[in-house]
Order: structure tokens, then sequence, then C-alpha cells
């Protein structure tokens, strides 16, 4: 009996409360909220959108910053904050779309990357579900990201010129959708080239 851990013992909570400090961060916090802001964009006073537009912004320039100053980089981080990202601009894309501001086929392009990502991630996990957690954002991810929301903010302040920044921000999602396709080729013929020499 006296090699039994009680359930409330000081080493116990004390790995209950690391726990806690891990996924309860400032970048967390910040991505949560963007996730938040998307799931309820649609809602929004139109007068409310650019704004938004621009806290989303912010919060995900934030929270990467704040995760390499405070040493608060976690697991959950580096999947909440891509799936906070995508879950805002389908939230957006919505909203405009309702509006008539936005076409199909701009959402499509601007997009790209996105529809990859959804149609290939339930593939991934059909054939290679371990491959999932190398396939992490990179800088071309994060360039389109960037691309959506200035897009959006060019969109809603100077609408005559949105076709400069469609343009780029399409290319950079297309060539990001090559990438994660690239990746999960290659992750998965290293996989598929390891198992066959065991």
């Amino acid at each position: 009996m006296s090699g039994i851990v009680p359930a409330s013992s000081p080493s116990n909570l004390s790995s209950r409360s690391d726990s806690v400090e891990t996924y309860c961060t400032l970048p967390n916090a910040l991505s949560l909220s963007r996730l938040l802001l998307g799931l309820c964009f649609a809602w929004l006073p139109f007068s409310w959108y650019l704004p938004a537009v621009v806290l989303a912004a912010v919060s995900d320039v934030l929270d990467g910053a704040a995760g390499r100053m405070l040493g608060a980089c976690s697991r959950l981080g580096q999947l909440l904050d891509p799936l906070a990202d995508k879950v805002f601009v389908a939230g957006v894309v919505t909203a405009l779309l309702w509006h008539g501001l936005v076409s199909p086929v701009e959402v499509l392009l601007i997009g790209l990357r996105d529809v990859t990502v959804i149609l290939g991630t339930p593939l991934v996990l059909l054939i290679r579900p371990t491959v999932v957690h190398r396939l992490l954002p990179t800088w071309l991810g994060k360039a389109t990201t960037a691309g959506q929301f200035v897009f959006f903010v060019v969109l809603l302040m100077l609408p005559e010129h949105r076709w400069a920044v469609l343009t780029v921000t399409a290319l950079l999602s297309a060539l990001a959708a090559g990438d994660y396709v690239r990746r999960f080729v290659r992750q998965g013929g290293q996989e598929g080239s390891h198992v066959s020499q065991s």
C-alpha cells in the first residue's frame, strides 16, 4: 500500500496544475477568441465586419508572438491556431456570400488551400493517420491566411481594388494547397518505406 500515491497527493495535484497551465495560456486564449468570433461572425451587424476582421488579424499575429515570447507554445496551440483561422475565414466568407459581396468563384480561389485540407484530411486519416500530426502549418500557409485577411479588409474598404489582392491570395492559396499534397505524399512514402524495411 505504501507504493500507491493518493489521488490528492501533491505530485498529482502538481501534474494537474501543469496540464491546466499548458492549456490555459494567452496564445490559446487568443486563438480561441478568434474561433468563437468566426462562429458568430455571420450574426454580427454589418458595420462590425471590418473591425472584427482587423481584430482577428491582430489576434492571429499576437498568438504566435506571445507563444514565442512567453515560451507558451504547445501542441494544443499548434492545432488550435490554424483551426481558428479556418473557422474564422469560413464565417467571414459565409457572411460575405450572404450579402452578395463576394462570388463563389472568388471564394474558391482564395480558399484552395482550405478546400484541399478539408477534403484531404479524411483521406489522410483513412490511409495514413499517423501523417496528420506532421503536416503542421508552414510559412506558405501563414502567408495564405494573411492574404485572406488582407482580401477581406480590401473588400470591405476598397472593393474596386480587390482584384490585385485576389490574384496574389489565390496564387498563395494554390501554392499552399500543392505544398500540403506534396508533403502528404512525401511523408506517406517515407512511412511506407519504413514499414516495408521493418
